[in-house]
């Protein structure tokens, strides 16, 4: 009882100490995230400790104030319906969210679209997240839009759920892409 209480809330603090100690950001700040982080956690049934490390994910990525509590919502919410773990989603998020800021996609919006991925591909959920993360930057400098990166894993995915495939086919194709045979 008090004991797990007590060792969760120093995992929980060592966690949230770690964004101030290696990446940078004030403990001021730091401190105005607790608060939407046990929220979240409260709300989605994921951990508080587990939500820090992805906080940590995220802000490692750039990703800062709004933009960053987004993402986290984003990946709370993946990981609460058995899209992977909160952290994993973050990375993945991080990578999209990067490589696709000229566009101006937002966390709600990639969430929404790997949900469509899921819906109409064979890509099992809690997959989801490492395929796409694999996928983004390459996709993103040959001009595929996020949601075209998403309808591309749902088409590969009605032959095969393996998901070592669908990435290694999808980097195939954008390959071809750019270096066409002769």
């Amino acid at each position: 009882g008090l004991a797990k209480a007590s060792s969760s809330a120093y995992e929980f603090d060592k966690a949230m100490t770690k964004i101030t100690t290696q990446v940078g950001i004030s403990r001021e700040e730091v401190n105005k995230m607790r608060g939407d982080i046990i929220r979240m956690s409260e709300q989605y049934g994921v951990s508080a400790t587990e939500l820090a490390g992805a906080m940590w994910t995220i802000q490692s990525g750039n990703l800062r104030g709004a933009e960053a509590m987004e993402a986290l919502e984003v990946a709370s919410k993946m990981a609460s319906i058995g899209m992977g773990d909160a952290n994993t989603n973050a990375q993945a998020l991080t990578s999209t969210l990067n490589a696709y800021s000229a566009s101006g996609l937002k966390a709600g919006e990639a969430g929404n679209i790997v949900a469509d991925t899921i819906k109409y591909g064979q890509v099992p959920a809690s997959d989801m997240s490492e395929v796409m993360g694999d996928l983004v930057d390459l996709s993103s400098q040959l001009g595929f839009s996020f949601r075209d990166l998403g309808g591309g894993i749902s088409a590969l995915s009605q032959t095969t759920t393996n998901c070592s495939k669908i990435t290694t086919q999808f980097k195939n194709i954008m390959t071809q892409m750019i270096k066409p045979s002769a």
